[in-house]
């Protein structure tokens, strides 16, 4: 259920309407921040049951986001926009939001990077090497918007993630980077 709090489960249940490409669902599903361990999908019919080897962080707001790959089976339709849900292992749920436009010539495979960087050493703030604290796809139209960030300074990358491995490839990807880091307060948008 969206917003709970408290969540203690190490598994999210997932129940569709149609059935629904395993595959591209499977790609579309983002977790933020990324949990310890794998992330397994164990599917029956319409649902699908995601599955954390290692217990969640105490105290987190996490944010599912489930991308725009996602297809039906049958019309193979996909859904239009990112949908994102925030749940908490803590008393709270975090409010805080970044939001903006990327300009592309194509929108297909852009995806925001947000690295949380307090007390990250700089050089570890790569996103060649590192996967991002935070992600999510853009929209048709280039917008984004991530949601129920803890406080903190946020370095942002825009790129395009041909390989779908969510990292920045030079010899494949094309990146932006916005000139300064992003401050969020406990309810900053």
């Amino acid at each position: 259920v969206p917003n709970t709090v408290n969540f203690k489960d190490s598994k999210i249940r997932f129940q569709f309407d149609e059935y629904v490409d395993r595959r591209s669902f499977e790609e579309s599903f983002f977790i933020s921040p990324k949990p310890k361990g794998e992330t397994t999908f164990n599917w029956s019919g319409k649902a699908v049951e995601v599955q954390f080897s290692k217990p969640l962080d105490r105290n987190k707001t996490y944010v599912i986001v489930i991308g725009k790959d996602l297809k039906e089976l049958r019309g193979g339709n996909n859904i239009t926009a990112p949908v994102s849900l925030a749940f908490s292992t803590g008393e709270k749920i975090d409010k805080g939001s970044i939001s903006g436009k990327v300009y592309a010539d194509n929108t297909d495979r852009v995806k925001i990077l947000a690295f949380l960087t307090n007390g990250v050493p700089e050089d570890s703030l790569n996103p060649a090497l590192k996967l991002p604290d935070y992600i999510i796809q853009i929209t048709s139209d280039g917008m984004y918007k991530l949601t129920n960030l803890p406080e903190g300074d946020y370095r942002m990358f825009a790129i395009t993630d041909e390989d779908r491995n969510n990292l920045f490839d030079k010899n494949l990807d094309k990146i932006a980077v916005l000139r300064n880091d992003i401050k969020i307060n406990s309810d900053s948008n």
